[in-house]
């Protein structure tokens, strides 16, 4: 093993790791603790990512019975734009 010489601009960023590692500590004991912050973070995202996962399904439903109300009109003549049993979606 060898010992390594730290330039002084070494030891200085090293110095302020230190010091906002100590601030982050701080902060993070302030929120109760860096789990519990994580373990909030998480929920946030996952609660959010629910609900645009809600909204696509619900725009790729809208989008599938516009799709097929606009086939159903084309599939039969104008005075019978109607399909036998009318799809409620349209």
């Amino acid at each position: 093993m060898t010992d390594q010489v730290k330039t002084p601009d070494q030891n200085s960023r090293r110095k302020a790791w230190f010091r906002l590692r100590g601030c982050m500590k701080d902060i993070f004991a302030e929120l109760g603790g860096g789990e519990a912050f994580l373990r909030q973070e998480r929920e946030e995202f996952n609660r959010g990512m629910e609900r645009r996962e809600a909204l696509i399904g619900r725009a790729m439903q809208e989008s599938r019975n516009s799709r097929d109300c606009a086939r159903s009109a084309v599939e039969f003549p104008v005075s019978l734009s109607l399909p036998a049993t009318p799809n409620p979606e349209c």
